[in-house]
C-alpha cells in the first residue's frame, strides 16, 4: 500500500470534518431565528447535503448507488410499519452508509480486479470512518448505528464488530439488504449487471446467514411492487423538512 496515498487520504478526511463542522456552524448562525431543535436539524441537513456533494466528486457510482439505496430502505421501512422519525432517520442513513468510502483512495474504489488484503482491509474500515463522522450529521442514533453495522451478517461473521442476529440494528439490517441488492443490479468495472430474479434469488439464498429472513421477505415485496424502478434522483438532492420529506415519500 502506497503510504503517501494514504497520508493524502488522511489530509481529505481532515478537510472533509471540517467541512461538516464549517455546515453544523454556518446553519446555526443564519438561522438563529429558530427553536433550538429545528435549528439543529437544519445544520444536520446542510451538512448531509455537504456529504452528498462530497460524495458525488468523489465518486458518482457511489452517490447514485447511496440515492438507490436510501429509496428502496424507504420502501422496505414503511412496509414494515416504522413510524415516522425512524423512518426518516432510516433514509437518511441509507443515503450516507457509504459516506466513509470519502476516506478510501479512487484508485481502490475503481479498481477493475479483485483487491489485495491491504486494499480490502482499508475498504472494511468505511462503516466505521462513516460512523465517526455522521455523529454530528445524524440526529438519531440508531441511524448512526445503521451507517456502523450495515456490512454485519445476519449469522454474525460480518463486519466491523462481527454483531449476531437480532443484535444487528434493525436499520442496519435493512440498509444491509438494500445496500447488495443495488450493488447486485448495477454495472461495475469489474461485474456486470444481474437481472432483478437473479439478485432475488441471491437474497434468498443468502437469507438467514448473510441476511435477515423478514428483511430478505419484505424487500423482494417491495422489489416486485417496483420500488426499484422510480426514477433517477434529480440532480440537486437535498435533505427535505420533516413535513415536505413525508409529503414526498423521501424519495430523493
Amino acid at each position: 500500500m502506497d503510504v503517501t496515498m494514504l497520508t493524502i487520504g488522511s489530509l481529505a478526511w481532515v478537510s472533509l470534518a471540517a467541512l461538516v463542522c464549517a455546515l453544523c456552524a454556518s446553519a446555526s448562525r443564519g438561522d438563529r431565528a429558530l427553536a433550538p431543535a429545528a435549528d439543529e436539524e437544519v445544520a444536520a441537513r446542510r451538512a448531509g447535503n455537504g456529504l452528498l456533494g462530497e460524495l458525488a466528486r468523489h465518486d458518482r457510482f457511489t452517490r447514485a448507488h447511496s440515492l438507490r439505496v436510501a429509496r428502496l430502505a424507504d420502501a422496505v421501512g414503511r412496509r414494515m410499519g416504522l413510524e415516522a422519525s425512524a423512518l426518516e432517520a432510516l433514509t437518511r442513513a441509507a443515503a450516507l452508509h457509504d459516506v466513509g468510502k470519502l476516506r478510501v483512495p479512487d484508485a481502490i474504489l475503481r479498481k477493475p480486479g479483485p483487491l489485495d488484503a491491504a486494499e480490502w482491509a482499508l475498504v472494511a474500515q468505511h462503516p466505521r470512518w462513516g460512523a465517526e463522522l455522521l455523529e454530528d450529521v445524524l440526529d438519531h442514533g440508531h441511524a448512526v448505528a445503521a451507517v456502523l453495522s450495515h456490512h454485519e451478517r445476519f449469522d454474525g461473521r460480518g463486519y466491523p464488530e462481527g454483531l449476531e442476529g437480532s443484535h444487528i440494528p434493525l436499520m442496519a439490517r435493512i440498509v444491509g439488504a438494500c445496500d447488495a441488492y443495488d450493488a447486485m443490479t448495477s454495472t461495475r468495472s469489474y461485474q456486470r449487471a444481474r437481472s432483478r430474479a437473479e439478485a432475488l434469488a441471491e437474497l434468498s439464498r443468502c437469507s438467514g446467514s448473510q441476511f435477515d429472513p423478514h428483511v430478505v421477505e419484505v424487500l423482494e415485496e417491495a422489489v416486485r411492487a417496483g420500488a426499484d424502478l422510480a426514477p433517477s434522483p434529480p440532480r440537486r438532492t437535498r435533505f427535505r423538512s420533516r413535513a415536505t420529506a413525508r409529503a414526498a415519500a423521501l424519495h430523493f
